[in-house]
């Protein structure tokens, strides 16, 4: 899925690239190659002959500049390299990582292949051994214009690249190669076999698998909580005159306060249950913490009440003094102000009803005091101002729970009905499981592709540091599913037809094209002799979320061996009268079929009143 530093999605689809500003090599590397490349083409074409070139002290300057560029390049290059290969261990910010290794690819490149190359072909030494440069000669007004164009274009492949909305491009916050490349669905897919194939390192054959398709998985990966955790530390560090933010958060000003926000970050344990083309909840857990990113920058001017102009600013202090999250308005927790705050909730059940809104609040408060005050002398003029920001976001409590009967076949076969009050990944029995219609994939969140970076002079939008998954639940087969089939059978489904979802561009997975059944309740039949229902679990959508079966929520009922008798009651040429009678075979009373089958009994397939 990545080589070691570019994903092999984006070697494949290199129009979906980017730039962004040069690395501090490069900008040099690219100043220093195009101001050669003037001064080496420019004398040589103003000569009539390369030979009375030659003689001037300019080509003896230049011959020498070439030397070092062919000899120094590669000694800088190969210091810068290695520094940076040591340095990017012991870095613990993703953003900053890459910029090493930028570093470390461009020295890589223009040091110690580039300049020595590049000097050998301009500076060709020429037969005549009067002078090194002679083959300068042949190169007319146009060509020589060409060159320092096409050096230019060197110089500006220096710039990096990075696709929009790429995933990241290694591993990181503790997870391993093998976990990581499974956790970018909807990214774009490797089309060219050779660079699939030249993948290596840890991992390659799920490197290889992700490289081409997006991989589903079984149950909801706990991996993703862990990524995104580390995640939200990597938010870039910031100042009073920047504000760091994706494109979609809501800003607010105050009067010294600007592009003010909190952005929710992320949510988990949760999963978005893709039930229906318009049905698509964000289920949570009953507990769980809610991630977010806060930030704002000040306007260090102050109108100045005398002259009725606006006059430079003493920033005295700016802070973000507390960060609230509420449920449905009411306050569940507060923490201390921080740029990436965590804040965690319990039991959400406790509020009433299933639908919930999330709020993340955060106070920011500055001092600020006009440039001429003396402060340090205790002679201040302090203006202070507050300003609260918040982002909502609306959730679905899932808390599953499970009632139904319990019975014993008279074999000793284990009977369930089991209703549920959610869509769920099924349950667990004694040697077997049931599994409903559920699949999930892990996929980043595009409205952090970029961040935009705010201050008095404008905006930049770079591309983001920050790459916050969720899980994802989607329709993968059209009824409940038991294995293995010698111990767990289906007796019975019991749900409605649903009209399966279309999942987002460029995620591909095996999606169903017809309806499926959203079942809420199963009857299976378990070949067991454990009857316990405490070995018997329902596992949910969302990570973590279980229902072990309680004998209080289960009725126990008989299953006893029944006994049909026909006999016929009359006769004609065209029809004949059949009278049937059921009763159990254990007791001998009569069972009761009409509020069961309305009436009617089948035989053969055929039914009759």
């Amino acid at each position: 899925m990545t080589d070691e530093n570019t994903r092999a999605t984006n070697q494949a689809h290199p129009q979906t690239s980017r730039t962004v500003s040069l690395t501090a090599v490069g900008r040099i590397t690219a100043l220093s190659l195009a101001l050669l490349s003037v001064l080496a083409v420019s004398p040589a074409l103003a000569q009539t002959t390369g030979e009375a070139f030659c003689t001037t002290s300019m080509a003896e300057t230049i011959q020498n500049v070439f030397t070092v560029i062919q000899f120094g390049g590669p000694l800088i290059g190969g210091v810068i390299a290695l520094g940076a290969t040591v340095a990017v261990p012991t870095i613990r910010r993703s953003d900053m990582k890459r910029e090493l290794k930028e570093a470390r690819n461009q020295a890589v490149i223009w040091g110690i292949v580039v300049a020595p190359l590049g000097t050998a072909i301009v500076a060709v030494p020429a037969q005549q051994r009067r002078c090194r440069w002679r083959k300068l000669r042949v190169l007319r007004p146009p060509t020589g214009r060409l060159l320092i164009v096409l050096v230019a274009v060197f110089a500006t492949s220096l710039t990096t690249t990075h696709s929009v909305g790429a995933p990241a491009n290694e591993t990181d916050h503790g997870l391993s190669e093998a976990t990581f490349h499974t956790l970018w669905s909807g990214d774009v897919d490797a089309t060219n076999a050779s660079t699939v194939q030249n993948l290596s390192g840890d991992a390659a054959e799920m490197r290889e698998l992700a490289a081409v398709t997006d991989i589903p998985f079984n149950s909801p990966p706990k991996a993703v909580e862990q990524w995104n955790r580390g995640d939200l530390q990597d938010f870039p560090e910031t100042d009073a005159e920047t504000s760091i933010h994706p494109p979609n958060a809501t800003l607010s000003d105050g009067v010294f306060i600007k592009d003010a926000y909190v952005e929710i970050f992320a949510v988990q344990p949760s999963t978005r249950a893709r039930l229906a083309p318009d049905d698509q909840p964000l289920y949570v857990a009953p507990n769980g913490s809610v991630l977010s990113t806060i930030d704002y920058r000040v306007e260090r001017t102050m109108l100045d009440e005398a002259s009725v102009e606006r006059t430079g600013a003493q920033l005295l202090d700016h802070r973000i003094v507390e960060t609230r999250l509420l449920v449905d308005g009411e306050v569940e927790m507060t923490t201390e102000g921080n740029h990436a705050a965590a804040l965690s909730y319990e039991s959400l059940s406790d509020y009433p009803g299933e639908e919930h809104t999330l709020t993340v609040e955060a106070d920011i408060a500055v001092e600020l005091a006009p440039q001429s005050d003396s402060c340090a002398a205790g002679s201040c003029s302090v203006r202070t101002e507050t300003l609260t920001v918040r982002d909502d976001l609306a959730v679905t409590e899932y808390d599953l729970t499970v009632a139904g009967y319990r019975g014993v076949y008279p074999n000793g076969d284990l009977g369930l009905y089991v209703g549920k009050n959610y869509p769920w990944l099924g349950y667990s029995v004694p040697g077997g499981e049931v599994n409903g219609v559920w699949r999930f994939y892990s996929a980043r969140d595009s409205e952090w592709d970029t961040l935009v970076s705010s201050t008095a002079d404008g905006e930049s939008v770079p591309n983001s540091s920050l790459q916050p998954l969720q899980v994802n639940a989607y329709p993968m087969e059209t009824g409940p599913t038991a294995a293995p089939r010698n111990i767990v059978t289906i007796q019975g489904v019991y749900g409605e037809e649903t009209n399966p979802p279309v999942l987002p561009a460029n995620v591909h997975l095996d999606v169903l094209t017809e309806p499926y059944t959203a079942s809420y309740a199963l009857t299976t039949r378990t070949n067991t002799t454990d009857h316990s229902l405490g070995n018997v679990t329902a596992h949910g959508l969302v990570r973590g979320v279980e229902a072990p079966l309680e004998e209080g929520a289960f009725i126990d009922i008989p299953i006893h061996e029944s006994t049909l008798s026909l006999s016929v009651v009359n006769t004609t040429e065209e029809t004949v009268t059949v009278e049937a009678t059921l009763h159990d075979a254990k007791t001998n009373e009569p069972i009761a079929t009409t509020e069961r089958t309305r009436g009617e009994l089948g035989a053969y397939g055929e039914s009759g009143q």
